[in-house]
């Protein structure tokens, strides 16, 4: 069957009483283009038409495909959604019968209409207000862990299918969605280019489905939050919001991963990153948002530092045993970068107000002690003293040649004093050092805490193997009852294969009885059956013997009858002819008699005349056109004019003849046939006759058979009557029997089956008793064991929460020192000696910071 296309969908809609099989829907009317058409919203798989049905509007989806188990998945679908009760779903009603286009009914899906913004346009509006965009990606990480808790995957996740209506997501078009009913199943979508997995195929239908779709989603609205200014990108928001199947294609050389790489926010880089790093994973690998975001929220990144040697004193003994005493920490390299590290408890945000990341990356820069801008300008000044004084002679030459390499050497001096000291070589390795042992600690610290979640997760097993237990009791009391039901059931079973049994002997018996019986009668009806067929073929023989004298009396008659249509005919046709002779004869001779005269023709003189005369024309009868043209003196209209006068001359002797033939003459004729159609009726009445006469010896010797053949029935029934009246007596004595002998079986089996019901009840009444017993022995070892955990986690959540304060702590003064290692930097000769001969601010070592 052709599949309806979407002008043919245009064309029903039109006509929403007449194509439409929901009520509500009939009543209602499309949304309308200016043109006055409908106006549908076409994609791929469906044409989407607004209908507005008093006061509320409904989104009628028409599919363009046709799916064998279209109404399967829908109903699962639906099914699913009612019972997850997700505030982001929309809820909807598929009907097979739902729209008639072209004569014939197909499926449509009726939907509630959402008046919302799609995705990118909402986007597009809010660009420039972070906070709106960092609340839409936090909404988005709860809309997709409630989709996960209810094992539900949509399959298309895209800007087009996510609409923001009041602050909320709403998501729409569940073609492609995954509910578990559908397990097994293939998608018949592979959802839009730009934000699926490159190696999504239809075979990949699971709950873990959307993954991908939400990782490009969050990335791009969490881009967007961080720097409205990737909007601008080249084709931003056009079919998508950042990212397109180019990217994920070949990630190495997409231009919009290398743009947010080179960004100058480390959030953004180190979420790009991890974005980046799920581009090489396959589908079914690829982490769910929520999953991910938690664990990047409370976790730590990784920074390629080991462990060190940390006293163990004061811990407890499992996590002691974990502690590798003999790790030595890797020293880093004097210019290794440091990567920044997040403390655990989602606390990052403390470093927005603990530390000015904008000013922290500019060196600070003390100022520089005076004594060495001023050592060097004295010995400048001093030397210059000293050569202008010779120059003037009053200074004499061998002081100025002994005092010059004096003052070149003091200045020489202290210009490499003050080069050392504000150059801090040794306070940045004290530095590095301190950097080094603090990832070491924070390392140890990180991994004391990890292992302090494994036993606190340890602590909980036995509590949860008892509470498994305990909560296993219903399911294994009702395994056991099952059981035991199977063994009750086993048993009627077979009481009840006995008891049919019984009744499956006493039905063969009473089938024996009746079918003895049912043997008489049906002898009895045979001997009738005979009898009566003897008389039916009797009827019939005369009934055939009557039909076939009947047609051979009707062929004679039949005979004879068309015998007398002819005479009446030959009668009728010798009148006429005879007639029609009398008329010629009389035309000519009135031909004949009127001779051609010179005052009969107009034109005609005595001359004329006297040639035709001569030419053999001398009367009426002898004219005709061709013998009086060649006469001499006649020409055409002469010779018309002769023709004209014979046919008045045939017409009045036409009129003048005699109307019918003279009364004797017709009275002979008559006579003549009359005497020949007497003899055929005599004919007729002979054959009559005899068929009277042998119809009533037919009669007779039928009559004769057939009282012959009715004493002979009843002689039969009467017999038939006598042995029927005995196995009647015969059947309603074995019936009696057969069911006493059943009652006596059922009373029996009955007595069983109550015995067997009872000893039931006995067991289950025991069953019952175990388990309370063994649910009350469980209840206090989950109490007893309750409180030990809870004591174990309190001292475990104490020893926690004071290594989350020592990380912090530990994290902080790391940054402090990476940030006090970027104030130490190592000033040049040149730029040493320019900046003392035009003093500017220098950078001290902190010690020297202090003194000062």
């Amino acid at each position: 069957m052709a599949w309806p296309t979407p002008q043919e969908y245009n064309e029903a809609v039109q006509s929403p009483q007449v194509c439409f099989s929901d009520p509500e829907l009939k009543r209602g009317s499309p949304a309308l283009t200016p043109l006055g058409l409908p106006r549908p919203i076409s994609g791929a798989f469906a044409s989407v038409y607004r209908i507005d049905c008093q006061g509320r509007s409904w989104a009628v989806r028409c599919f363009l495909r046709e799916y064998a188990d279209q109404q399967h998945r829908y109903s699962a679908i639906s099914e699913r959604l009612r019972g997850a009760n997700l505030p982001c779903m929309v809820g909807f009603e598929f009907l097979a019968r739902g729209i008639l286009v072209g004569g014939r009914w197909h499926p449509i899906l009726k939907m509630e209409w959402l008046d919302g913004i799609s995705l990118n346009e909402y986007v597009g509006q809010n660009v420039n207000r972070p906070d709106v965009l960092r609340s839409l990606s936090r909404r988005w990480i709860d809309l997709m862990r409630s989709l996960k808790d209810a094992g539900i995957a949509h399959g298309d996740l895209q800007h087009g299918n996510v609409l923001v209506r009041a602050g909320e997501l709403k998501l729409i078009d569940y073609d492609a969605m995954y509910v578990p009913a559908l397990s097994g199943l293939q998608s018949h979508e592979e959802g839009h280019r730009n934000y699926q997995h490159t190696e999504r195929t239809g075979k990949d239908f699971h709950a873990d489905l959307d993954n991908f779709s939400a990782w490009v989603i969050f990335t791009s609205i969490s881009a967007l939050a961080i720097d409205p200014r990737l909007w601008k990108l080249p084709n931003a928001g056009d079919e998508c919001l950042l990212f397109r199947r180019e990217d994920f294609e070949n990630p190495r050389n997409s231009k919009v991963l290398l743009t947010l790489e080179k960004h100058g926010n480390l959030q953004l880089k180190t979420l790009v990153s991890h974005f980046r790093s799920l581009l090489t994973l396959p589908l079914a690998q690829v982490p769910s948002l929520d999953d991910s975001i938690l664990d990047a929220k409370a976790g730590t990144q990784p920074g390629g530092l080991g462990t060190t040697g940390v006293g163990t004193q004061g811990l407890p003994n499992w996590i002691a045993d974990h502690i590798d005493r003999s790790a030595r920490q890797p020293q880093p390299e004097p210019h290794e970068s440091v990567r920044e590290v997040a403390p655990i408890g989602g606390a990052a945000w403390l470093y927005d107000h603990l530390i000015d990341e904008g000013t922290a990356n500019r060196p600070h820069v003390p100022v520089v002690h005076v004594r060495y801008s001023l050592t060097a300008w004295s010995v400048i000044i001093l030397i210059g003293l000293l050569w202008a004084g010779w120059l003037i002679a009053w200074v004499p030459g061998v002081i100025l040649l002994a005092s010059t390499p004096f003052c070149v050497a003091v200045g020489t001096a202290m210009l490499l004093h003050g080069y050392r000291a504000v150059n801090p070589t040794q306070e940045r390795e004290t530095a590095l050092g301190r950097i080094a042992d603090g990832r070491a600690r924070i390392s140890q610290v990180e991994r004391l805490i990890g292992l302090s979640k494994a036993e606190r997760t340890r602590l909980g097993e036995p509590l949860a193997a008892l509470k498994r237990a305990y909560d296993d009791l219903p399911q294994k009391m009702d395994a056991e009852s099952v059981q035991l039901d199977r063994s009750l059931a086993t048993v009627l079973g077979a009481i009840d294969v006995r008891r049919r049994n019984s009744q499956v002997e006493y039905d063969n018996e009473i089938r024996g009885i009746d079918d003895e019986f049912e043997r008489v009668g049906r002898d009895l009806e045979t001997a009738v059956r005979d009898i009566e067929s003897r008389k039916l073929q009797a009827d019939f023989e005369r009934d055939e013997a009557l039909r076939e004298l009947h047609q051979r009396s009707q062929s004679a008659i039949a005979r004879f009858e068309r015998r007398k249509s002819e005479l009446a005919s030959d009668e009728r046709a010798e009148i006429d002819r005879l007639l029609q002779q009398a008329r010629s004869l009389h035309i000519k001779v009135a031909l004949a008699q009127t001779k051609v005269t010179a005052s009969v023709v107009p034109g005609i003189g005595e001359a004329l005349a006297g040639r035709l005369r001569s030419a053999g024309i001398s009367c009426a009868a002898d004219v005709t056109y061709d013998g009086v043209f060649g006469v001499p003196g006649i020409g055409e209209a002469k010779a018309n004019a002769l023709v004209a006068w014979r046919q008045w001359v045939e017409r009045g002797a036409i009129l003048s003849s005699p109307p019918s033939l003279a009364p004797g003459e017709v009275g002979r004729i008559k006579d003549k046939y009359a005497r020949l159609i007497q003899e055929a009726e005599g004919k007729i009445a002979s054959v009559r006759q005899e068929e009277r006469t042998e119809r009533q010896a037919i009669d007779q010797r039928h009559a004769a058979s057939k009282a012959s053949l009715e004493a002979g029935g009843h002689s039969a029934k009467r017999d038939q009557a006598a042995k029927l009246q005995q196995a009647r007596s015969r059947q309603e004595a074995g019936r009696m029997k057969a069911a006493s002998a059943l009652a006596d079986r059922r009373r029996r089996l009955d007595a069983e089956e109550q015995v067997e019901r009872r000893a039931h009840e006995l067991r289950r009444d025991a069953l019952k008793s175990k388990f309370q017993r063994e649910k009350e022995k469980l209840a206090e070892e989950y109490q007893a064991e309750k409180g030990r955990v809870v004591e174990a986690r309190k001292r475990l959540d104490q020893q926690f929460d004071e290594w989350n304060r020592s990380l912090f702590r530990l994290r902080l003064e790391a940054r402090q020192d990476e940030l006090a290692l970027e104030r130490l930097k190592i000033i040049g000769p040149w730029r040493y000696l320019r900046l003392v001969l035009i003093p500017k601010d220098l950078p001290l070592p902190a010690s020297a910071a202090r003194r000062e």
